[in-house]
């Protein structure tokens, strides 16, 4: 009796799953922040090597697909119409439904009418398109209401198109239209819940902040932030990061300084070569401010020190303050505490790039190699923060990614840049780990972390693999040889990335 229980046992744990299985079922994954817990996700593909199946697909897009079950659902062009599709996961398609005509490429081959990602809770799918078609239909794809947001709210102002993929928590869809002319004062955004099982607006609230020009449109979507004692809604553009209550849309709390003031003065621009203007704080990698060749990771950043050893006489192998070496390159201090006012205003710095939340812990992106400020949030957070540090844990001054979400794990910040720089930051003092290349090309997905591993996907359709954690790594990088812009997606056991040209299932065998 005793050897038949050990065998029942041991028969019993072996047949365990190694990990359970997770739906995807919104743009950045089952809790909202581009990670999951699933293990033993494939790290090495090719054309064929672990490739499960792929499927052809009608049309391009960059949405990125959503799971539920043995259901993916994603949206797609197909010539001038615009679709949703579900395939299985056994890469069967099963049905596509068409949700709105008149597609429009954005930016050349950057984007199109179909660039928002569905949303799904398990027993209905949601979809938006560019031209403003939202639809909601069953897992069988039969339709359920459809409205479109132009025709009930007013015409879409802006540049690239409307890609910003709708939040579904509870039991309303959240949407951000942060939009407007680039002429003239004119701010036409507003934030709207709709009701998931009617369509009918929830509520709407304009979303005014004085932004200017293109910085008036954003691409963005919109984040919860939940961590069990605050819960609300995170609306990211037009200069500001901007809370809502989830209830009523009202406004908590609005955060600035991710762009300069429109009409401030500014400083003249320091005269002279770089060897004298360059700020030498980018030198200072680990922040303690003193200044070391050892320290110095930028190739780039190296050969200037190089040049300034040479021409100023310094000595390589010592460890300047920052003042020390200014003076000696013959720089001038720079003021103190500059406020944010004598920064120029970025008129064209439009948000792509969505926020990233943790307890504890909000990440502002901003565009275009601006700023990033880590937030604190909390439940007396209240009006205008932006001339208020208290509530900031740190600001990084310049390095944001510009269109990649950035990623918090394990206490520590990733930032994916559009070249394929791969960043890193202590996530409560700001403090950086390493900058390092990974792919020399743009990348337009975020990132994705699972098993200790981070997904990165290039435009060409390569996807470096990266180890997680404060030692730079990389695992592998794999080619799929088509164009990509979608976030990876994990669910059940497998990787899958959505080109230009197919679905690939990727798994290992």
């Amino acid at each position: 009796m005793r050897i038949t229980l050990v065998t029942l046992l041991c028969l019993g744990f072996t047949s365990l799953p190694r990990a359970a299985a997770e739906n995807w079922p919104q743009w950045r994954g089952p809790q909202g922040n581009g990670i999951s817990s699933e293990r033993n996700i494939a790290t090495i593909w090719g054309q064929t090597e672990n490739v499960a199946w792929r499927v052809e697909l009608p049309g391009s897009s960059g949405a990125t697909p959503v799971i539920w079950g043995d259901q993916i659902f994603l949206t797609s062009a197909d010539g001038d119409k615009l679709v949703l599709i579900c395939i299985g996961t056994d890469g069967k398609h099963q049905w596509t439904r068409q949700v709105g005509v008149g597609n429009r490429a954005a930016r050349g081959d950057e984007g199109n009418y179909a660039s928002p990602s569905p949303v799904t809770d398990g027993k209905h799918v949601w979809a938006l398109m560019g031209s403003g078609d939202l639809a909601c239909f069953d897992l069988s794809g039969r339709s359920v209401w459809r409205l479109n947001l132009q025709k009930r709210y007013g015409r879409f102002d802006i540049q690239f198109g409307m890609s910003s993929t709708p939040l579904l928590t509870g039991d309303h869809l959240y949407l951000q239209v942060i939009h407007g002319p680039m002429r003239g004062e004119s701010e036409p955004a507003y934030v709207v819940a709709i009701d998931k099982v009617t369509g009918k607006e929830a509520w709407k609230k304009v979303r005014q902040t004085g932004a200017q020009v293109e910085c008036k449109h954003s691409y963005a979507s919109p984040v919860l932030y939940d961590d069990g004692k605050s819960r609300f809604l995170l609306t990211h553009g037009a200069d500001f990061l901007v809370a809502h209550h989830l209830k009523t849309g009202v406004e908590l709390w609005r955060m600035g300084g991710l762009n300069g003031t429109p009409g401030a003065t500014v400083a003249a621009r320091p005269r002279g070569s770089i060897l004298q203007t360059f700020d030498v704080r980018k030198f200072d990698t680990n922040k303690d401010g003193r200044v070391a060749r050892s320290e110095i990771t930028s190739k780039l950043h190296q050969r200037l020190f190089d040049r300034m050893a040479k021409k100023f006489k310094l000595d390589a192998t010592k460890t300047y303050a920052l003042a020390e070496f200014r003076k000696a390159i013959g720089q001038k201090e720079p003021p103190r505490n500059a406020p944010v006012a004598n920064r120029p205003y970025h008129r064209t710095l439009r948000f792509v790039s969505s926020p990233a939340v943790a307890d504890g812990l909000i990440i502002a992106p901003s565009a275009k190699r601006g700023p990033v400020i880590a937030l604190r949030p909390h439940a007396k957070l209240s009006g205008n923060l932006t001339a208020d540090p208290k509530n900031r844990l740190w600001t990084l001054k310049e390095g944001t990614p510009d269109v990649p979400s950035p990623l918090i794990h394990d206490g520590l910040v990733y930032l994916c840049s559009e070249n394929g720089n791969l960043s890193c930051f202590d996530a409560k003092t700001g403090k950086q780990q390493y900058l390092q290349r990974t792919h020399r090309m743009r990348h337009r997905a975020s990132p994705v972390l699972a098993d200790g591993k981070l997904y990165l996907s290039a435009r060409d359709g390569k996807v470096t693999v990266v180890q997680a954690g404060r030692i730079f790594k990389i695992l592998s990088q794999n080619d799929l040889e088509e164009p990509l812009a979608a976030s990876p997606v994990i669910s059940n056991g497998t990787l899958y990335l959505r080109s230009f040209d197919a679905l690939w299932a990727i798994r290992e065998k």
